[in-house]
């Protein structure tokens, strides 16, 4: 092989040693964003679980601030009942009244009463149907948040895969380029072999 073939291949095997270098430091960044990528999206479901969580222990919290009002707010409806009761016997200075006055008072108690329930349960319900939209509201957007960052990993993942399938075959192009070269290189210096001895052996004679 001459000074200038062998000079040629190492050019040509060094071009080719660049590129791959070059292939295998872009593969190595990809696989880095791969691995962040991969991070966030289990940092954002370890943060949706937290909330979903919070969420369940504000439900529990909220039930049982709804039962103790539901207690509290009976009792003092009751007390209320039996003092209104009890004035209306003090004004009327009486230990005992009439039957159809004493089913009048027990009517109007029995209205008050009503009334007092009613609002209650109106009260209950607005609240209970607030906490409700609330939770879903943000249930929704917890699942919304999820889905779109799911879905910008999805599609930075299908990406770089683009990307390093590109690259994979790029880097297999350029291989079987180096070996035509070599081959092609070591022919030629082969061929300038023979054709120096042929040319040397009639000097010879």
């Amino acid at each position: 092989m001459s000074k200038k073939t062998s000079t040629a291949v190492e050019a040509v095997v060094g071009s080719a040693s660049k590129k791959l270098s070059t292939v295998v430091e872009e593969m190595n960044k990809i696989s880095q964003v791969l691995t962040g990528l991969s991070g966030k999206s289990e940092d954002l479901s370890d943060e949706i679980a937290q909330k979903e969580a919070r969420i369940k222990a504000l439900d529990v919290e909220y039930t049982e601030k709804l039962r103790a009002h539901d207690v509290e707010f009976g009792l003092k409806v009751k007390e209320s009942a039996l003092k209104t009761a009890e004035e209306i016997l003090a004004l009327q200075n009486l230990v005992s009244v009439p039957k159809q006055e004493l089913e009048n008072l027990q009517k109007g108690f029995t209205d008050l009463q009503t009334s007092f329930d009613d609002r209650v349960k109106s009260e209950i319900g607005k609240a209970t149907g607030i906490a409700k939209s609330q939770f879903e509201a943000e249930k929704r957007l917890l699942e919304a948040q999820f889905a779109t960052k799911e879905a910008e990993n999805k599609a930075s993942i299908i990406n770089l895969n683009a990307q390093v399938a590109t690259l994979t075959t790029q880097a297999t192009e350029w291989k079987k380029q180096l070996e035509s070269e070599r081959e092609a290189s070591v022919k030629r210096a082969q061929a300038g072999s023979v054709g120096t001895i042929n040319v040397g052996t009639p000097n010879g004679r």
